[in-house]
């Protein structure tokens, strides 16, 4: 307990409201590097964009390197791997996990990244997440990529089911975003889409089946301690899934799955890739926003 309490001191006191890194945000402001989440949404507004998680069926896709051009969200190591296996970075990361901050510097050592084209999405320090912008981990990766340009969204990350999600699940400009139980395409993707406006969805690598990760097929899903995760209980992701879709409608979100068969979220209509392509919007340059 008091560890526990010692830590939100930390938090509060050492992290957040340390006068140098008050001063550093105001410098980042200044300079265009810090954007809050809804200073995006003039550019995100009615746009059509693709999201992959790390599943192994994005491995399914042909000639993935031509989303350079596109505008591509990813979530937990998806920039690194994606850097890895088609020689580009995703013009949005989002970043929800702490953990993920060291395993990226980490795996820096044998593959450098420039996030210089990408849109760090990190929580903001009043945000309801288990991570925050001034997270002492995160400072470390900050101090490495200083060409990224981050932004700031605020979360109350507790994964509830449709009977006790917010009335303002998906609403454009609405925080905090409220994060669906099911999984990245509920609590993660769809949040985000929303709240900028986004016209429609494209996603894939969210399989909830043991595809494996779609740089390494065989690779299997596993905790931080090395043991084998298990995937969540089926039934309640397809009510989740399906709850998502209706309110999806309601917003005029149009949310597709580039998958046809290994997925379990079928209940998402499928769309063959190259059609995909040939509609979504050309990407969004960090250093176009705030001209």
């Amino acid at each position: 307990m008091l560890n526990r309490t010692y830590q939100k001191f930390q938090e509060i006191l050492l992290d957040k409201l340390d006068p140098l890194e008050r001063k550093t945000i105001a410098n980042m402001r200044a300079d265009k590097k810090l954007f809050y989440l809804s200073e995006l949404i003039p550019y995100f507004k009615g746009t059509k964009i693709f999201m992959f998680a790390n599943g192994g069926s994005v491995a399914n896709l042909k000639n993935v390197e031509r989303l350079n051009n596109y505008n591509l969200s990813t979530v937990h190591t998806g920039p690194l791997h994606i850097f890895r296996k088609y020689g580009f970075m995703p013009s949005m990361w989002y970043f929800h996990w702490r953990l993920t901050a060291p395993i990226i510097l980490g795996a820096e050592k044998e593959t450098p990244l420039d996030f210089s084209r990408t849109f760090v999405l990190v929580p903001a320090n009043d945000s309801q997440s288990n991570t925050y912008f001034s997270d002492p981990l995160f400072k470390i990766f900050r101090k490495k990529h200083p060409e990224a340009t981050y932004v700031l969204y605020r979360e109350n990350r507790n994964f509830v089911g449709p009977e006790k999600i917010s009335k303002n699940y998906l609403l454009e400009g609405v925080e905090p975003l409220h994060t669906l139980g099911g999984g990245n395409v509920e609590n993660s993707f769809l949040p985000i889409c929303g709240f900028l406006g986004v016209s429609t969805l494209y996603f894939c690598g969210v399989d909830h089946l043991p595809t494996g990760h779609f740089w390494d097929r065989n690779l299997p899903y596993q905790t931080v301690r090395g043991e084998l995760s298990e995937f969540p209980d089926e039934a309640e992701i397809l009510k989740c899934s399906a709850y998502a879709l209706s309110v999806c409608e309601k917003r005029n979100i149009q949310c597709f799955r580039l998958e046809a068969e290994e997925t379990v979220l079928k209940v998402y209509p499928h769309i063959d890739f190259d059609e995909a392509i040939a509609q979504a919007s050309p990407r969004v340059a960090p250093e176009s926003v705030g001209v």
